[in-house]
């Protein structure tokens, strides 16, 4: 079995595309001197495969050619390429998506590691376990009805707030790096749902392409 063809990794920009273009057109001669032509008139990729629709004489045929078939067809008989077509780009693949997220996980884990140590012979940590305390008290005392207390608590829950935040703001430092607050509560900024890419990949897809082509690029630059 010969190996699957792979997308074609453009050098110069490091994207991904089809390996045959689409418009493209050939005029075959077989072995008996007949002459006839097939042109691409669309493609997809699905489940790791690139396929064509052909047609033959204007009319489009029946079934898609997997990128392999296609070869094979190129291959059975000499050709002369009538109209070159156009070099299409794949769509955003799972693959790009998963490690573009991995490194963002990375990059966050980084930068949360730095705010934690610069909030090192502060009195953040500790405000934060007050601040448990005090909403804790505070549930209590809602439960049980005691309205002066449970405002008092809630006053003390604000000065401890203003007090986190102020030290925040003096270090430098994105509260959401700090809790890992997650950008996407659907897919929990890994980028997939079910094995599908989820929305907010897609609205990342030129920075994701743009990722993925840079790996590339280094990949083939040897660094």
């Amino acid at each position: 079995m010969s190996e699957q063809i792979k997308p074609h990794v453009d050098e110069e920009d490091g994207r991904l595309y089809f390996n045959y273009h689409v418009g493209a057109e050939l005029e075959f001669t077989t072995a008996a001197g007949k002459r006839f032509r097939l042109r691409i008139v669309d493609c997809e990729y699905e489940n790791g495969t690139e396929y064509y629709f052909l047609e033959s004489a204007g009319k489009l045929l029946p079934t898609r050619f997997s990128v392999d078939k296609l070869k094979k067809q190129l291959t059975a008989a000499p050709y002369e390429v009538i109209d070159e077509g156009e070099l299409q780009e794949l769509p955003l693949l799972v693959e790009e998506v998963q490690l573009y997220y991995q490194e963002r996980i990375k990059e966050l884990n980084f930068d949360n590691a730095e705010a934690n140590k610069k909030l090192n012979g502060t009195e953040y940590k500790s405000l934060v376990r007050a601040a448990s305390s005090l909403k804790k008290r505070l549930m209590l005392a809602e439960a049980d009805g005691r309205e002066e207390d449970a405002a008092q608590i809630r006053k003390d829950l604000s000065e401890n707030e203003a007090k986190r935040s102020k030290i925040l703001a003096d270090k430098g430092i994105d509260y959401k790096v700090l809790t890992k607050v997650k950008d996407c509560e659907i897919c929990g900024d890994t980028g997939i749902v079910d094995g599908k890419i989820c929305e907010c990949a897609l609205e990342r897809t030129e920075q994701i392409k743009a990722f993925n082509a840079a790996l590339r690029l280094a990949e083939l630059a040897g660094t």
